[in-house]
């Protein structure tokens, strides 16, 4: 209780902290401002450890993001080493480190088994991505903390994109990161819209930073740098976001989830090959929670195949998700099959 009013009250000093003017006193304010920060992450987590009731971190992880935001460009600049770097910008990158590895600690301590061991995530990825995916996802683990599961994802996701080499890299090794995106594909399923919704937002971020370095010279250049670890994250996943995003469109997700969900699977459809597309396209609509008959998968298969090749609208798999959702809202939607709601699906969407 009283650690979760301290902690609201200096992640609102210490936003505001963040926001002065840029010039070197103010860097040493900040740098003060953070260590504070750190030393607050670090004690409330100690609490937590040894009491029953547990105290939410979130207030501090808003401020960590803030940081990021106005900082993290700085740290970047450290974690590449791509040029000279002055005392102050490595000072910079070894608080907002240290910040970024308490942050971890503390999610890990509220989320439990969602953040679990690398080895652990890596055989249940590896078991979502078999040719015939498990009619609906595996029981969710026991989560402390939505509010602060939504922070993290949000700081993940502003970390991500002003300092991916930076997280990537983190002191406390590289697996922090790779359990992170396996978290985010076990959180994207949670009932709690906020916390599904930031995964979903942070797993979208890691498939547009390899699409970026496709189109763009610039970016490709500094990709090279993370690129591997990106692409290798993306490709442990793919099959268990495109099974999950799927399922959820046929009515396992809370409704205001629906357009991050689709908007994940565009882009994750779209930095695959296309074989590797089609591959986990045709598997995901072989669960069993899409009751909606051959003629709706085949349609359904049509609209996939446009995502994946830029075809059509990018509003286009909303309009899709939310038509099945609400086809599947039905007490017994296998019983409408052949039904005429289907039919003007199939009609409207199976067109190539």
């Amino acid at each position: 209780g009283s650690y979760a009013m301290i902690s609201k009250s200096l992640s609102d000093l210490l936003t505001c902290s963040v926001s002065v003017q840029q010039s070197d006193s103010e860097h040493e304010l900040f740098l003060q401002v953070c260590n504070m920060a750190a030393n607050i992450m670090a004690a409330v987590k100690t609490s937590n450890g040894e009491s029953e009731k547990h105290s939410t971190q979130a207030p501090m992880l808003h401020f960590v993001e803030e940081a990021f935001d106005i900082y993290g460009h700085v740290g970047e600049t450290v974690a590449r080493g791509t040029s000279k770097s002055t005392t102050a910008d490595l000072n910079l990158h070894k608080i907002l480190d240290r910040l970024l590895v308490l942050s971890f600690a503390a999610v890990e301590e509220a989320a439990g088994t969602m953040w679990a061991s690398d080895g652990e995530q890596q055989q249940r990825g590896e078991k979502a991505g078999e040719a015939s995916p498990p009619p609906s996802p595996p029981a969710r683990p026991v989560n402390k903390s939505p509010d602060e599961l939504a922070a993290m994802f949000s700081l993940l996701t502003v970390a991500l994109r002003r300092s991916p080499a930076l997280l990537i890299n983190l002191s406390s090794g590289k697996d922090s990161f790779s359990r992170a995106v396996q978290a985010g594909t076990v959180a994207m399923n949670e009932k709690e819209v906020d916390a599904s919704r930031s995964a979903l937002i942070f797993l979208k971020t890691l498939a547009d930073l390899k699409a970026a370095a496709e189109k763009d010279e610039c970016s490709g250049a500094t990709y090279k740098l993370i690129g591997s670890d990106i692409d290798e994250s993306i490709d442990h996943i793919r099959h268990s976001v495109v099974n999950s995003t799927v399922a959820g469109a046929c009515g396992l997700y809370p409704r205001e989830v629906l357009d991050p969900a689709a908007s994940l699977l565009s882009s994750f459809l779209q930095v695959a090959s296309p074989e590797e597309a089609e591959s986990v396209a045709t598997a995901s609509l072989q669960q069993g929670v899409f009751k909606l008959g051959d003629d709706a998968k085949r349609a359904v298969l049509v609209v996939l195949g446009k995502v994946a090749q830029g075809r059509g609208d990018p509003s286009l798999l909303m309009e899709v998700f939310e038509t099945l959702w609400n086809l599947h809202q039905g007490e017994d939607a296998h019983t409408f099959a052949g039904g005429d709601a289907v039919a003007k699906f199939v009609r409207k969407y199976g067109q190539q």
